[in-house]
């Protein structure tokens, strides 16, 4: 549901702008299909690796993996190394996620789960690095998730039919959930994919992909002050160490460019 309604969102406000600007679609036709495999691919994957290994774990493995995979993918497609100084701050946020994770407990991981989290970094790493390539080409900041959204929001509609199986269907019923579901199609799909669009514009693929892992480390806050977790001194320590590598990142230095 957070693809269909998310992905419908933008498709909306993509064609109200239309007469705004041009885009140049043409010639991006399979970029702009991969894309939406990687849209759709992140969302199940991301989605059930979490379902294996709870929120804070699931979040940490994505996220913490994408910047990896972004870079690796961007060696690939755009023929250049990321820098020196990218390479130390991905490893240094990293290092940080790792310690959130408390590793002073003994916790056992689903394989299953590893292997989806990690499917769902991929995913999202690729995707940065083929938005920026549709960037650099001249198509619009809003067509770049509008199309690949659109197109996955199809693909998701068997899979949530799927999903609505067995009694599920009631569930929509109740105005919490759909209130969630509102959240997560405008909030954190629509609003939050065209605010990280809007900024790729202006940093490398694998940067964005590194300045992203605040959303994990978010997740860790919101854990503590809203819903009252208790973080070792090990996992404080973790997020701080996230901090300053978020810090280090977005102050890039005045003669590097985006790529």
């Amino acid at each position: 549901m957070r693809a269909a309604f998310g992905g419908g969102l933008l498709v909306i406000l993509a064609l109200a702008r239309r007469r705004r600007g041009t885009s140049r679609l043409q010639g991006s036709t399979g970029i702009l299909m991969l894309a939406a495999v990687c849209v759709v691919t992140h969302q199940v994957a991301f989605f059930a690796g979490v379902r294996e290994l709870g929120i804070a774990v699931g979040t940490i493995l994505t996220l913490g993996s994408a910047p990896l995979f972004a870079g690796m993918a961007s060696v690939a497609l755009a023929r250049h190394l990321p820098s020196t100084r990218w390479i130390a701050t991905t490893s240094l946020a990293i290092l940080g996620l790792v310690l959130v994770l408390r590793p002073d407990q003994s916790v056992v991981r689903a394989p299953i789960g590893v292997l989806l989290a990690l499917s769902a970094g991929l995913t999202f790493g690729l995707y940065t690095v083929l938005v920026k390539e549709l960037l650099v080409r001249g198509v619009r900041r809003l067509d770049t998730v509008a199309v690949p959204f659109a197109i996955g929001g199809l693909v998701s509609v068997p899979l949530l039919v799927i999903g609505l199986g067995d009694g599920r269907a009631q569930l929509l019923l109740v105005p919490s959930n759909l209130l969630v579901v509102a959240w997560l199609a405008v909030g954190a799909t629509a609003g939050a994919y065209l605010l990280f669009i809007a900024g790729l514009g202006g940093v490398p693929a694998a940067t964005a992909a590194t300045l992203a892992l605040a959303e994990p480390l978010t997740a860790t806050l919101l854990g503590v002050t809203v819903f009252g977790e208790r973080l070792g001194r090990v996992a404080v320590l973790g997020a701080l160490v996230v901090a300053v590598a978020l810090l280090l990142t977005a102050r890039r230095p005045g003669h590097e460019h985006a790529r």
